[in-house]
């Protein structure tokens, strides 16, 4: 019982020192809203596809915060909270194309794009089985950079999702 509260309280004195001010967390989400206005209106002005300037600010808000946080909160529990966030993220948008897309197709071939991405869930929730056992310190030799490792993966596995939807959705 001694050791469970020890690691209890220590988890807890870890975990103070990891977390993002909820001041510092507005200031940088305005910082990202104001840049993502002043990026909406040079990329407006040098292309005449709403749909483009749309996904490149829907990702750049994305990404900018994901840094932005990193570099508030750069210890391991810090790194791997806001990659699972800009995660997360990125599965919002997922939904978002996914949905554009199914629009767009006749209703015949949206069976097609349903059995795919039913396909992709599977594989990306097989491919994190995968990852999790790879990240097991018997495979890996363990470590806190096994958790940083597997958030990147996943945040990559469903960025390259979006982005190959949205490749889809504008092919003509």
């Amino acid at each position: 019982m001694k050791y469970i509260l020890l690691i209890f309280l220590s988890l807890i004195y870890i975990e103070s020192f990891s977390q993002i001010s909820e001041q510092d967390l507005k200031k940088i989400k305005s910082q990202v809203e104001t840049e993502s206005i002043a990026l909406k209106a040079k990329l407006s002005k040098n292309s005449s596809e709403a749909f483009f300037v749309e996904f490149q600010i829907d990702t750049f808000k994305i990404e900018r915060l994901l840094v932005l946080k990193i570099n508030l909160d750069y210890s391991t529990l810090g790194m791997i909270e806001a990659t699972n966030e800009a995660e997360k993220e990125y599965d919002l948008l997922l939904n978002k194309y996914y949905k554009l897309l199914l629009n767009k197709l006749e209703s015949n071939d949206k069976l097609i794009l349903q059995e795919a991405q039913r396909n992709w869930i599977k594989f990306r929730d097989s491919e994190r089985a995968l990852i999790n056992l790879m990240s097991d310190e018997k495979y890996s030799g363990g470590g806190t950079i096994q958790g940083i490792i597997n958030s990147t993966t996943y945040l990559g596995m469903t960025r390259t999702r979006v982005f190959e939807l949205m490749n889809h959705l504008v092919r003509n």
